[in-house]
């Protein structure tokens, strides 16, 4: 239907141009389409500037793909050494935490064997004590830790 309207309106300036109408509709027509063309010329400017703007717009998004496309490609780089790194490391980093571990359990074997030697340690001495009374209950003579004792007080 726009089409149909726009042929038809073309039709009557055309008209008007071959002067069917008379010298002052052709003139009238003549200023019309100057001016329709004035407007069309700058609607296309308008859009010109609008298409360089874009255009400039378009060549910015570009650039700042092109900077996160070389930044992605880095960090993939570094991700792929860290990786690598990380590879090298684990079995190294196993082998310490099997030593920690077995360390800890020779730690605990040796609290435990620590403590049963303060146990005997503590049996000893209290049969030390015990025998100590026995023999002083035996051999009245003062024995020879008996002996600084005395020399101290």
């Amino acid at each position: 239907a726009r089409l149909r309207q726009e042929a038809a309106r073309l039709r009557e300036v055309n008209a008007a141009l071959a002067g069917s109408r008379g010298e002052e509709e052709r003139r009238a027509a003549q200023r019309a389409v100057l001016q329709a063309a004035r407007a069309e010329l700058a609607q296309f400017r308008g859009a010109a500037a609008e298409m360089a703007q874009e255009e400039k717009h378009a060549a910015l998004v570009h650039k700042c793909l092109e900077e996160v496309g070389s930044r992605l490609a880095l960090a993939k780089g570094r991700l792929a050494q860290t990786e690598a790194e990380l590879g090298a490391v684990e079995p190294v980093s196993r082998g310490l935490d099997e030593q920690i571990e077995e360390a800890e359990r020779q730690h605990r074997h040796m609290e435990g064997e620590l403590e049963n030697l303060r146990r005997a340690s503590g049996h000893i001495r209290a049969e030390i004590g015990r025998l100590q009374e026995v023999r002083s209950a035996v051999d009245p003579t003062p024995t020879h830790s008996e002996e600084e004792e005395d020399e101290e007080v």
